[in-house]
């Protein structure tokens, strides 16, 4: 039962990684997008270090994931830091993203 909930928790922590992206990327949606931050969070960083790895530019492993995710990250905050009305939408829709 813990190893569920652990990663449960890992899940989420990555949807919120990747949140002010998947808000960026589907402004046009009611809900911006908000149910694919799990889904963008679990497959960018894979999917670089996986490209990474396949050309050959870094050995492919636990370090190369974890700068990736770290490289999203950046790219997160830097959205975040652009786009300022990310914050509002999410006090005034909180309640919608509750219950995705």
């Amino acid at each position: 039962m813990l190893a569920l909930l652990l990663w449960w928790l890992l899940i989420e922590l990555l949807g919120l990684l990747a949140l002010p992206l998947a808000l960026a990327l589907f402004r046009h949606l009611p809900d911006r997008g908000y149910p694919f931050a799990r889904v963008l969070g679990i497959l960018l960083p894979a999917y670089l270090a996986w490209l990474l790895g396949m050309w050959q530019l870094a050995t492919y492993g636990r370090g190369l994931l974890f700068l990736c995710l770290a490289l999203v990250a950046g790219l997160s905050a830097l959205v975040l830091w652009k786009d300022r009305s990310i914050l509002p939408f999410l006090r005034e829709r909180w309640r919608l993203l509750l219950v995705y």
